[in-house]
């Protein structure tokens, strides 16, 4: 278990909901205590018509109060090895592996960038889905909450922001 700390300097003052990987997950330390809550799911993937999931997600935005929602993804995942090579898994939940092995151009590509590309796509897509739920659509339209979404590496310096908003910060992807 890593320590929330590495994303300090994104959360700030804000009431944050943190969602991450169940198996990977980052845990909340004293001095967010009340402040930042997590919601974990396999590889931070969230389903699209998961209604406790989305009842989840209105609890910690409307009654909590947060204003702020980070997806957090990171390298060297598991679950992220694992939904790559299983087809049943990469079917059965929100992954866009689909438009990502499609594109010739992929296959050409150095297996680490390969491996960042998934990883900010997922991260991406993520984001995304939040952007379908009209409560937090909303919310976000009226300027009350922010969608951050953010990959990270090995330590605190490698994090990088993919994310923000409905905008997105990176170039890996352009392949896609």
């Amino acid at each position: 278990m890593n320590s929330l700390t590495t994303l300090k300097p994104l959360i700030g003052l804000k009431k944050t909901l943190v969602i991450t990987c169940r198996e990977c997950g980052l845990q909340v330390t004293e001095d967010f205590s009340g402040q930042v809550f997590t919601h974990a799911s396999l590889g931070a993937m969230l389903q699209r018509h998961d209604y406790l999931q989305q009842e989840s997600l209105e609890y910690f935005v409307g009654t909590k109060g947060c204003t702020q929602i980070i997806v957090v993804g990171h390298t060297h995942c598991h679950i992220m090895d694992t939904l790559k090579k299983d087809p049943f898994l990469s079917r059965m939940l929100h992954f866009n592996l689909g438009a990502y092995f499609k594109n010739p151009n992929v296959r050409v590509l150095p297996k680490t960038v390969r491996d960042q590309m998934l990883l900010e796509l997922n991260v991406i897509d993520q984001c995304k889905l939040l952007l379908d739920y009209p409560f937090l659509r909303e919310r976000m339209q009226a300027n009350s909450l922010h969608l951050i979404g953010v990959v990270m590496g090995n330590g605190p310096a490698q994090l990088k922001q993919v994310f923000y908003n409905n905008i997105l910060y990176n170039t890996v992807i352009a392949l896609n």
